[in-house]
């Protein structure tokens, strides 16, 4: 019986990890699906809140792709959400107005000095609401608390 309860939060805590982490796999998946030409994937992605997104979907794919090809794979991209605990403020306070609450903030590594910054919604699916490249410094000096 102890094993079976050990097992049982086990499982749940591997479940929530992974789904607290949906929106980083979302971030992921983009990038891989630029790199493999998946047009399809990258302009639902974007398509919600980038009206201009059918003009500059093969632009934007081969941006994402060379960033994940100068990173050599999305795995040395460090990509992970943020949580509330680990951001300004202030910052949080203008997420919720700007989003009602309904927002969820990624961050993936470019280089040796620059980090993407995407901020995602969710409604049943996850999209892009807005995305900017900083440098680590403006990162934490703006983001993180």
């Amino acid at each position: 019986m102890k094993k079976v309860a050990i097992s049982i939060v086990i499982s749940c805590l591997l479940l929530s990890g992974c789904l607290n982490q949906a929106s980083a796999r979302v971030v992921e998946d983009m990038y891989n699906a630029a790199l493999t030409g998946d047009k399809e994937y990258v302009h639902a992605v974007f398509a919600e809140n980038d009206a201009a997104i059918d003009e500059n979907l093969d632009e934007v794919m081969e941006q994402l792709a060379s960033q994940v090809e100068d990173m050599q794979g999305t795995k040395n991209m460090g990509i992970r959400e943020l949580r509330n605990r680990h951001l300004q403020d202030d910052l949080i306070e203008n997420l919720d107005e700007t989003y009602d609450e309904n927002w969820y903030l990624v961050v993936a590594r470019l280089g040796d000095d620059t980090l993407a910054l995407w901020t995602l919604q969710s409604d049943g699916y996850y999209y892009v609401a807005d995305h900017k490249e900083m440098s680590n410094d403006a990162y934490n000096e703006e983001i993180l608390d």
